[in-house]
């Protein structure tokens, strides 16, 4: 049987190959294990599902589940297969809406490990400025106003990725156009929302945060803007449960490291990951599954999800010992409570492929401008990427 993901860290790779050994041991049964490189791992996906043989077992990302699904090329788990591994309840409601995708509601995965996204920021740089954070990142305007007064000590208080290659653009604008009442796109995925009202408020607010960060952040990757975050050239950023352990490997010191803390962002947090899925094509459908319940038992959730820098998908895992662990995980917690994921509508994958390339170039065209005095620019610039999106995207959603 095989077992397909991404390649990590050392450490995680020798967990898993000793979770899968065991396994074999207990089931007479070798299982390869298959591990690309992140960049390749959707380009693998499609080839397994195209040629319908391969792993019969993946880890894959939550917003790949739907494409996925589209191809029927994945078997669903029943809900007495959902029973068996403590139910729905196990999980938060943000990650189990990444598994259900349509009306009858089969379930197309199990949640894996979670990712999200927090604001990250130096704590000493906002009581330099005295800026109570809480309060700072509480709404989009309370941002703005915020890092008006940071600009006093530093002298750029934001930076995110803006790439249009970058797979986070989607995940770091959602919380700002929740919090503006806004969404992607209607329940029905017939139609797109992000030329609403609500929608062009809250994409509004995010870009008007350019007047705060360093050139640098020009077509930068996520690399580059955490790498500005552990210089301390920006003081605040937009990241996932990766990014302390990042500041860490960069060689910050423990005592600097501990003057970075986190926060929501003005809306709900995105709220995604990973998710255990079996294909269709498998003729160890029994076995694929017996080996998803092992990986999903709690113990190994819990030491797996820790030794890859993102965090456990069930809520017992969650103890008071767990949260009390760092400082962190108790505003990730709440985060993940708050959070909301990427709507479960046909054809996902095509759209935020789209949305992707167009923030992608609303930041290209944005820097452009910079400096030129312009204050409609953003407006201008959104209505020439987001309008032509639209009326092509809801061409192929309404074929």
């Amino acid at each position: 049987m095989d077992f397909l993901t991404v390649t990590f860290n050392e450490a995680s790779n020798n967990l898993l190959r000793e979770k899968l050994d065991n396994f074999a041991r207990k089931n007479n049964e070798e299982v390869v294990l298959q591990q690309i490189q992140w960049g390749a791992y959707w380009r693998e996906l499609v080839n397994v599902s195209v040629h319908r043989r391969g792993a019969d077992v993946a880890e894959v990302g939550s917003t790949w589940v739907e494409p996925l699904m589209a191809m029927n090329v994945l078997a669903p788990f029943s809900r007495e297969d959902i029973n068996l591994i403590g139910g729905e309840q196990l999980f938060f409601p943000a990650l189990w809406q990444n598994v259900t995708h349509d009306s009858v509601q089969n379930v197309w995965g199990i949640p894996a490990r979670i990712d999200m996204r927090m604001i990250f920021y130096w704590q000493d740089m906002f009581d330099a400025a005295k800026v109570e954070p809480q309060q700072a990142f509480s709404s989009p305007e309370a941002m703005k106003d915020a890092f008006h007064r940071l600009r006093h000590s530093v002298q750029y208080p934001w930076g995110v990725t803006t790439s249009r290659f970058s797979p986070n653009l989607v995940h770091n604008i959602a919380s700002w156009v929740w919090a503006a009442g806004g969404d992607f796109i209607s329940h029905d995925g017939k139609k797109l929302l992000v030329n609403t009202t609500e929608g062009q408020h809250g994409i509004r607010n995010y870009y008007d945060l350019i007047k705060f960060m360093p050139p640098e952040c020009r077509d930068s990757s996520h690399e580059t803007v955490l790498d500005l975050f552990a210089a301390r050239k920006i003081a605040a950023t937009i990241g996932g449960p990766w990014l302390i352990p990042y500041l860490r490997n960069a060689g910050l010191t423990p005592t600097m490291i501990d003057l970075v803390n986190v926060a929501s962002p003005p809306g709900p947090p995105f709220v995604g990951g990973s998710v255990f899925i079996r294909w269709k094509h498998s003729r160890k459908v029994d076995l694929a599954w017996k080996l998803i319940r092992a990986l999903s038992e709690k113990d190994f959730n819990l030491a797996f999800s820790n030794s890859t820098d993102w965090l456990p998908s069930h809520q017992d895992v969650w103890s008071d010992e767990f949260l009390h662990q760092n400082k962190y995980n108790p505003e990730y917690l709440k985060g993940i409570q708050n959070g909301r994921g990427l709507p479960p509508v046909r054809l996902w994958g095509m759209i935020e492929d789209r949305l992707t390339q167009a923030f992608g170039s609303i930041w290209d065209d944005l820097f452009a401008e910079s400096g030129n005095g312009r204050p409609d620019a953003v407006d201008e610039i959104m209505a020439k990427h987001l309008g032509p999106l639209i009326v092509r995207v809801e061409a192929i959603l309404n074929d």
